[in-house]
């Protein structure tokens, strides 16, 4: 009796992720403003498999998963987790985002391009910053304390 309840609640489970997925695989079929039968086809399949896919009725193979990658740019963590961007943009594709905001901004995202490429920047960087840490930690720590909202720092 309890192996059959068991194996109940994994049909289950296994029920309800096939659901979940063929969601998201309709939900990106919508973004991409597509008809199932012309995303169907765009795959290599049937409509008729698309609908069961999307209804939670089958499972679709290694090429369905290469092929929507490949030609719509899908993100297959979100296809099989549901978490994150549907849609892969590569990194090289994505908006800057600044780090910094401020007159120095440029200046600290040039220091940043050469402390990633330059060994000799990175260890300047990083003595100054450790003796300046060092010899200034009251009046860093106060400055820190008095201003608004500032995350821990790491490793504290």
């Amino acid at each position: 009796m309890k192996k059959k309840k068991i194996l109940e609640t994994e049909d289950n489970e296994n029920i309800n992720l096939a659901l979940e997925f063929g969601r998201r695989v309709k939900k990106i079929r919508k973004d991409l403003q597509l008809s199932q039968r012309h995303f169907a086809k765009e795959l290599g399949m049937s409509g008729s498999f698309l609908s069961e896919i999307e209804y939670g009725k089958t499972r679709p193979g290694f090429d369905f998963f290469r092929n929507i990658h490949l030609k719509f740019n899908v993100d297959l963590y979100y296809l099989l987790k549901g978490t994150g961007d549907p849609f892969f943009i590569p990194e090289d594709q994505r908006p800057k985002q600044k780090l910094f905001s401020g007159p120095d901004n440029d200046i600290v995202e040039k220091m940043i391009w050469h402390f990633k490429r330059a060994p000799m920047v990175r260890l300047a960087v990083l003595e100054f910053y450790m003796k300046y840490v060092y010899e200034n930690k009251e009046i860093i720590d106060d400055a820190i304390k008095s201003s608004k909202k500032v995350p821990p720092a790491p490793n504290e």
